[in-house]
């Protein structure tokens, strides 16, 4: 039986040499709490105002914080995120 992914908001542009991206203490306390104990493996979708992407959680030893390995294949639009939106409609002919 696999784990329903749990679903967090990140900044993608905080990321390892590696290309992983780095959690801030406010969203591993959410992934605690939501996950019941941090463990590397466990499945997440990560996402920001405009993509969102599947992951899995691991244990960055070398900068000692939790972090998101993305599979990059996966990304895909946020539901509801327009492009134009952002430049209103003042561009519209």
């Amino acid at each position: 039986m696999s784990e329903d992914p749990i679903r967090i908001s990140v900044d993608f542009n905080s990321r390892t040499p590696a290309g992983h991206v780095v959690f801030n203490p406010e969203s591993v306390r959410e992934l605690e709490s939501e996950s019941g104990a941090l463990r590397p493996g466990i499945p997440l979708t990560l996402h920001d105002e405009e993509i969102e992407v599947e992951a899995v959680l691991s244990y960055d030893e070398e900068f000692k914080v939790w972090v998101a390995i993305p599979n990059w294949l996966t990304q895909r639009e946020c539901p509801g995120f327009n492009q134009d939106s952002e430049f209103g409609s003042s561009l519209s002919p």
